[in-house]
């Protein structure tokens, strides 16, 4: 094949990839874990309760009540009116506690029940 061909080959796959793979992070979604106890850097996705919401210098610090409780840093004042939440974010150590790194924050619905 000549040289021209092979790159258009090479160029179609690429850009077919490049929107396959856009095409599947909007599809596909992190499951909910528990385990707060991965490496850090590990993108990781948490449903919780908020317990507590506080504002200092530009950065949003929330209490997040699941299996266990850990705090979700999201560094912007974020006003946050769901107690509900899944949590999308990058796992961190800060001063020897687990935390997680706001990317996306979503409210919930929680199912009534009647008894």
């Amino acid at each position: 094949m000549q040289d021209k061909t092979l790159f258009i080959i090479a160029l179609a796959g690429s850009v077919l990839g490049l929107g396959l793979l856009f095409v599947f992070s909007k599809i596909l979604t992190l499951a909910p874990t528990t385990d707060l106890e991965q490496p850090d850097g590990r993108k990781i996705a948490i449903i919780g309760t908020i317990t507590e919401s506080r504002q200092r210098n530009n950065v949003t610090l929330m209490t997040i009540s699941h299996t266990c409780t850990t705090t979700a840093v999201i560094f912007d004042n974020a006003s946050i009116t769901a107690k509900d939440v899944r949590i999308l974010g990058t796992l961190s150590t800060y001063k020897g506690k687990k935390e997680i790194i706001v990317e996306k924050i979503e409210a919930i619905a929680q199912e009534k029940t009647t008894h």
